[in-house]
């Protein structure tokens, strides 16, 4: 302490300043003093995270979290655990920066703050080196991949019937986007293992949520009837908790988009499957039909056949309600009924199909 006349000047207890007007002690410190004594950044030194050699996740938190893809993993890994461990002692704002991947695994970072420790010291800026070590391990996800390790099977299959081509390039890519659109935000939605089989798919996964929703998805696109079976296969000896698999059937209709089919009286062809109806075209009046898909799956429908297996025919002519039709193959020559819906020109070539006593034209080509 300083004594000036009467006038009283106090000075900083570490460095021997003396106190100003401009700049008045803190807490018996001057503010450079003062802000060597209270760091704006409160950061460790050194910090470790675990990143997985295979598929680069790395852990924070207890919880394992999925790079980005903006750059190398480790230094995102690195960059999102100083973020997490470092503090601001006051107020301002905190830029975490990459610096150097060191040799060993380890990161650099360097942390920047802007702000001030104390409402009397004007805002300045700080800055911090955090060293992080990388620890390579293997996450939970990638070591069930690696042993093909799964929860749930999605059996795939026909009624009474093989899976078209159509079909099965449909089902591809319908399971395709949806894992990969779950794979953002789910790291257990990934397909384990898909098996070709004669009778259908099998499609093997390490989620019960994923493979539920594909089920879901398939039903809604296709129509198809979904089981779901569990089978024990162990218990958890930490948790003492059953642990079980789930099959899920997931059966597509006894016909396809393209078939004829008869649903009591009326002959359909089946065009399409929306808000639990089958819908399609009433071949004898060529308007728009639909069957429920209860009727289906009580067995009250029956497949004639595919649109491509009918015989083929030339229109010939054409009377208001009459067409005159010969065949491509035995040139025999036969007429049929012209619903109102139908367009036809001569010359064109028809399928047609007979039911008993009935012949419909089924599709145009």
């Amino acid at each position: 302490m300083v004594w000036v006349g009467t006038l009283v000047r106090r000075f900083c207890a570490i460095c021997g300043k003396v106190e100003s007007e401009a700049e008045p002690l803190i807490e018996n410190l001057c503010w450079s003093c003062y802000r060597s004594r209270h760091r704006l950044i409160v950061a460790p030194r050194f910090l470790e995270v675990e990143v997985c050699s295979s598929c680069g996740s790395y852990r924070l938190g207890g919880k394992w979290l999925h790079p980005s893809g903006r750059g190398r993993p480790e230094v995102e890994a690195a960059i999102e655990a100083v973020r997490r461990e470092v503090k601001l002692n006051g107020s301002g704002v905190i830029d975490v920066v990459p610096e150097a991947f060191l040799e060993k695994g380890n990161v650099r970072i360097r942390v920047v703050a802007h702000g001030t420790v104390h409402p009397l010291i004007p805002e300045y800026e700080e800055e911090a080196i955090v060293v992080v070590r990388i620890i390579k391990v293997s996450c939970p996800t990638c070591v069930r991949i690696a042993s093909k390790y799964f929860i749930a099977t999605l059996q795939i299959r026909a009624e009474g019937r093989r899976l078209t081509r159509n079909e099965l390039t449909l089902l591809t890519r319908l399971i395709e986007n949806t894992v990969f659109e779950e794979a953002r935000t789910d790291r257990n939605s990934y397909i384990v293992e898909i098996e070709e089989l004669d009778e259908g798919l099998n499609y093997k996964f390490a989620s019960t949520r994923i493979a539920r929703l594909i089920a879901s998805k398939i039903k809604n696109a296709t129509g198809a009837q979904v089981k779901e079976t569990f089978k024990l296969i162990g218990v958890n000896r930490a948790s003492g908790k059953r642990i079980s698999r789930l099959t899920i059937s997931v059966r597509l209709p006894p016909f396809t988009f393209g078939d004829v089919i008869k649903s009591g009286d009326t002959i359909i062809r089946f065009e399409s499957y929306r808000s639990g109806k089958f819908m399609g075209i009433d071949l004898s009046t060529w308007k728009k039909a639909s069957i429920s898909y209860q009727d289906v799956w009580s067995g009250r429908v029956v497949r004639i056949a595919s649109l491509n297996e009918l015989p083929r025919a030339m229109v010939i002519s054409i009377q208001r309600d009459v067409v005159q039709l010969m065949d491509s193959s035995t040139y025999r020559i036969f007429e049929v009924s012209k619903p109102n819906e139908l367009s036809l020109n001569v010359g064109m070539e028809v399928r047609y199909l007979e039911v008993g006593n009935e012949i419909y034209i089924a599709g145009t080509e």
